[in-house]
C-alpha cells in the first residue's frame, strides 16, 4: 500500500494488466493486488502481494 501510495502522489499512470491501456485499476484476481506502470524508460514496472511461484512439491521417490 505504501508504494503504491507513492505512485499516486508522483501522479503516474498504471494498470490492471501487463498489456493495454493505462486504466487506472488494481487486478484482485488472484487473491491479491497486483499493478503495472511503466518508467521514463519505457521499462515495464510491476507490483503483488501475492507471488505467482508455485509452491514446492516434496522431492518424487522412486519404488522398489
Amino acid at each position: 500500500d505504501a508504494i503504491f501510495g507513492r505512485i499516486q502522489a508522483a501522479g503516474i499512470t498504471y494498470r490492471s494488466g501487463p498489456r493495454g491501456a493505462d486504466d487506472m485499476r488494481i487486478n484482485t484476481r488472484l487473491g491479491g493486488k497486483n499493478l503495472y506502470w511503466q518508467d521514463a524508460d519505457g521499462h515495464l514496472w510491476e507490483i503483488l502481494t501475492v507471488s505467482y511461484a508455485r509452491p514446492e512439491h516434496a522431492p518424487l521417490t522412486r519404488a522398489r
